[in-house]
């Protein structure tokens, strides 16, 4: 019987109480559930019998005994594709991880998530000289400082932000494994609807009143994050504001923060409080449910994120706040800034600069503009990271990799039992695709228009004639219920693309936005691909024949035509009919509203050349 792509998901410790990788990757299996997969969470013995049945013990532990065990377990699993969630702190900073590779079949494709990539340092000692040897073995592409082989022997690798793309780039060089970046979804749900409820509850069971400000950290408390410097600067915030208060929100006790290392971390800001002259007004909640992570986010006036390092566009922390609508500002890396600025929707202060902190929680508590701007910048972004675009990506990247070595396993030792005869069934990345574009879609209040309908199909044609195929993140595809697009190819790499009413595609049509840095060599300019400035608008009413391709950034007028085959490098005018490689302008179209033109039909070049 034919059965779904079954994928386990390797998070060391799983359990979100103390990680926000482990609550990320609980919420991915069953994102990935609903898409149609088979996902196996597999961790630590003590963790799944945790679980309520939800995920399968492999290892007590992440040592290297404890890894060859895991390997062991997972060749009797009888997985499609192996993806390990990899981040320091979820193996409780052992590397031993790394050698899974050589453990597993290499029958079973191996997939890596980097949740958290080039902050794993050495010993103080000796450290330039081991810096130096795991460049020259990192420059050969043989093993990795941080997650030994990993990355290097990895399928597919998944980053979360660019940055982590960045260190790949510099530690590999010509070797650098192929990567893709997937955004991270949001791991709290938060409610919608009217928020003065939640505001009114939240700040009655703090002791705030109504109308005074309140300022929040979102996030698991670490020592590294600053929140001693957070409590001094919205100290200072009340020469204006007397009546402040902070809340910290978040769990104390976690992978990276021993129970003891938690209790000193506790005293530490409350004495800070008490120094700050800020006793009773800076809250510490705990660990919280989602609702009530939710309720209190709704409350606040602004979400302050001062970590020490700077707060990358991959922060679970960072999405909760734009999610729940709220303000934040958020350090930036070190040396980047020098004093508060505004950048893609967050309001970016140097770290470890109290003034700059303060002066930036003043501005957005004293300029309701640029809170707003804040605000609705905070929610766009949000709803790019949309789960279904994430499990559709997923589920392309494990097709691909399993699809490449799908073959009959029967007689393989290590695929022995009940499933070794199973015949099975890769959707392929069309359907996928095109399943993941009605979900995401609807998210953000958008659908892929139901070709089937518009095109009147025969029922002697292919289905997949009228199936759009879908690459990168299907928010950044916007059509009109109207429009006709029939089998196209939608590449969103490195912009959006809007298709306006009664715009409709012949078949085979390529509207592509990536593109790579041609300045880059190797393996690098495989990689170098921009992740916005290249947009496309097709406008109401425009016909592109069969075959055309469209090259990002270009604008195509309103009730234009593009020839069949037709190469389009740049923007074609309203009324104008196009064809050739590149497309040149043939004629233009009378305007309904232009007097005296006979409606005749096009001269016969235009007509051949915009036929399908």
């Amino acid at each position: 019987m034919a059965v779904p792509i079954r994928v386990g998901l390797v998070c060391g410790y799983l359990d979100p109480t103390r990680d926000g990788v482990a609550h990320y990757v609980s919420r991915l299996a069953g994102q990935l559930s609903e898409s149609g997969l088979e996902p196996v969470l597999l961790t630590t013995a003590e963790w799944a019998d945790r679980s309520s049945g939800r995920a399968v013990g492999v290892t007590r532990d992440w040592s290297v005994l404890g890894v060859l065990t895991a390997a062991a377990r997972l060749r009797r699993l009888h997985l499609d594709v192996i993806h390990v969630q990899f981040a320091p702190s979820v193996f409780r900073f052992s590397r031993a991880i790394g050698l899974l590779p050589l453990l597993l079949p290499r029958r079973i494709p191996l997939i890596v998530t980097l949740h958290e990539y080039g902050v794993w340092g050495v010993g103080r000692r000796g450290r330039p000289v081991l810096s130096c040897l795991w460049s020259v073995v990192e420059r050969r592409g043989w093993a990795d400082r941080e997650t030994l082989l990993l990355v290097p022997r990895a399928d597919r690798v998944l980053i979360c932000s660019s940055e982590h793309l960045d260190v790949l780039v510099q530690r590999f060089g010509s070797h650098v494994p192929a990567a893709l970046e997937v955004p991270i979804g949001l791991n709290v749900a938060i409610a919608s609807g009217d928020a003065s409820r939640d505001r009114e509850s939240a700040r009655r069971q703090l002791g705030v009143a109504p109308g005074a400000p309140l300022v929040a950290f979102f996030g698991f408390l670490h020592p590294e994050k600053s929140l001693d410097r957070l409590i001094d600067g919205v100290a200072a915030l009340r020469d204006s504001w007397p009546d402040v208060h902070l809340v910290l929100i978040g769990g104390v006790e976690s992978h990276s923060v021993s129970e003891a290392a938690a209790g000193t971390l506790l005293n530490s800001l409350q004495q800070s409080a008490s120094a700050a002259g800020m006793t009773g007004r800076v809250h510490i909640t705990g660990y919280l449910p989602d609702p009530e992570v939710s309720r209190l986010l709704r409350a606040v006036d602004v979400v302050a994120l001062p970590l020490n390092a700077g707060v990358t566009r991959k922060s679970g922390s960072l999405l909760a706040s734009f999610a729940a609508g709220v303000p934040v500002v958020a350090t930036a890396p070190p040396g980047q800034l020098t004093e508060p600025t505004e950048i893609d929707g967050v309001l970016r202060v140097p770290p470890g600069n109290t003034a700059a902190l303060t002066q930036a929680l003043a501005r957005v508590l004293s300029e309701p503009v640029l809170g707003d701007r804040l605000r609705m910048a905070a929610r766009t972004v949000a709803a790019r990271h949309s789960w279904d675009a994430i499990a559709a990506t997923h589920a392309q990247v494990y097709a691909r990799a399993a699809g490449g070595r799908a073959r009959d396993k029967r007689g393989e030792p290590w695929q022995s039992g009940p499933r070794s005869t199973r015949k099975v069934m890769f959707m392929s990345l069309l359907e996928r695709a095109r399943s993941a574009v009605e979900k995401s879609v609807a998210a953000v209040r958008e659908r892929v228009p139901a070709n089937g309908g518009n095109t009147r199909g025969r029922p002697t044609e292919d289905p997949a004639l009228h199936r759009p195929l879908i690459y990168g993140d299907p928010t950044r595809l916007h059509i009109a219920p109207t429009a006709i697009v029939n089998n196209a190819l939608f590449n969103l790499s490195s912009g959006d693309i809007t298709v306006g009413d009664y715009a409709f595609f012949g078949h085979s049509v390529s509207v592509l936005t990536g593109t790579h840095d041609w300045t880059k060599f190797g393996a690098e300019r495989q990689v170098a691909v921009p992740q916005s400035g290249r947009d496309v608008v097709i406008e109401e009413g425009a016909w592109v024949s069969s075959n055309a391709i469209i090259v990002a950034p270009c604008r195509i007028g309103a009730h234009s035509v593009v020839g069949v085959g037709s190469l389009v490098l740049k923007d074609v005018e309203p009324y104008t009919i196009v064809a050739g490689s590149p497309a040149k302008v043939l004629r233009t179209i009378p305007r309904p509203e232009e007097p005296g033109e006979a409606k005749v039909d096009p001269e016969p070049g235009a007509g051949a050349a915009a036929a399908g």
